[in-house]
């Protein structure tokens, strides 16, 4: 929601992902709108509700250069059947305004969009904001911009305008947790962003340095080599300076991923590091075995569905054939670590 409560005589207008209106008490979304050009046309009519929008402008917009015999007549006809579908949830409304020049929003209906949220962040002091605004300004991006006119070229330039204020808050807030050292929460953000949109190399980024930051190295290679898979799928690609930066930063940390295993033995047969240090000097302790079903080929080539069918068989598989008292430990989606309790590298 846009806000926790606001007046019922204010017209609420998400455009941020999934269009929908909400006025008085009564919702209505793209699904109730019959007509494209309709949704077209309340959409550019409802952005441009502070200002007058002349018939030309509108057919401009709208039409583009859609040859008719006659755009007026057009213009007309679709903005009397925008007149209609309106009166059919607020019969006692009248939105349109008609004038000499063209048409424009009636001033007396006021309009909170989503997308004055966003406008509210000033782009060259984003950096400045506080914590606690960017994640207002965060949680009002949805989704691209009317996702459901992916035709209509006015909406195809303020989807870019979104998009990238939307990454320059995300890179701000990133940097403010950054100077935290609160990982977990870039983790968080920039995994709920990824669903938005997988083809930000912004949000990759974040994700994967957020993992390395918190020493999860076998984590953070895979969300890269996963990374790759959305962004470079054309080798002749040249793959980005902050990219390589993250490959060189996990290359360098693979002499730690022993550690990171001992680390989770101590936590496992909870002894202290001394403690295993010792008992593994007289005994065979445990081995620590790491299996990883994907690699940057497989990613490539295999569907995400594919691989999951993979995971469930060899997880049935490992279940049933480890000992009672070994430890199965499932690290991501599709890398495992066993541990295999009295026993060294030799005996697993």
């Amino acid at each position: 929601m846009m806000t926790d409560r606001i007046e019922d005589g204010i017209m609420k207008v998400l455009m941020l992902g999934s269009f929908q209106i909400d006025y008085k008490g009564i919702t209505i979304t793209s699904s109730d709108i019959s007509s494209p050009m309709l949704l077209k046309l309340m959409s550019y009519v409802l952005y441009h509700h502070n200002r007058k929008t002349t018939s030309w402008e509108i057919i401009q917009n709208i039409w583009g250069m859609e040859e008719l015999e006659n755009h007026k007549g057009s213009l007309k006809s679709l903005v009397y059947r925008l007149r209609v579908l309106l009166r059919k949830y607020w019969p006692h409304d009248e939105f349109l305004i008609t004038d000499f020049e063209g048409y424009h929003w009636n001033p007396d209906i006021d309009v909170l969009l989503d997308t004055d949220i966003l406008e509210k962040g000033n782009a060259g002091t984003d950096i400045q904001l506080d914590s606690g605004r960017l994640e207002c300004l965060l949680d009002a991006y949805k989704g691209k911009f009317m996702t459901e006119c992916d035709d209509f070229y006015w909406v195809m330039y303020m989807r870019v305008y979104y998009h990238n204020k939307f990454v320059r808050f995300v890179t701000s807030y990133c940097n403010i947790l950054k100077q935290r050292n609160d990982y977990t929460e870039i983790v968080d953000i920039t995994r709920n962003f990824l669903k938005i949109d997988t083809m930000e190399e912004e949000f990759h980024y974040w994700l994967i340095y957020a993992l390395i930051k918190q020493k999860k190295f076998t984590h953070a290679s895979q969300m890269y080599e996963e990374a790759l898979r959305y962004l470079y799928d054309d080798e002749e690609t040249e793959i980005s300076g902050q990219m390589r930066y993250l490959k060189s930063l996990i290359e360098s940390s693979g002499r730690t991923v022993e550690t990171e295993y001992d680390n989770l033995v101590y936590e496992i047969l909870n002894l202290s590091k001394d403690a295993y240090i010792l008992e593994k000097k007289k005994e065979k302790l445990a081995a620590v075995i790491s299996i990883n079903l994907c690699n940057k080929t497989c990613l490539a080539s295999m569907p995400a569905c594919g691989m999951n069918r993979c995971a469930e068989t060899f997880e049935k598989l490992l279940l049933n054939n480890v000992r009672m008292n070994d430890v199965v430990i499932k690290n991501t989606n599709y890398e495992y670590i066993i541990v295999l309790k009295h026993c060294d590298e030799n005996g697993a």
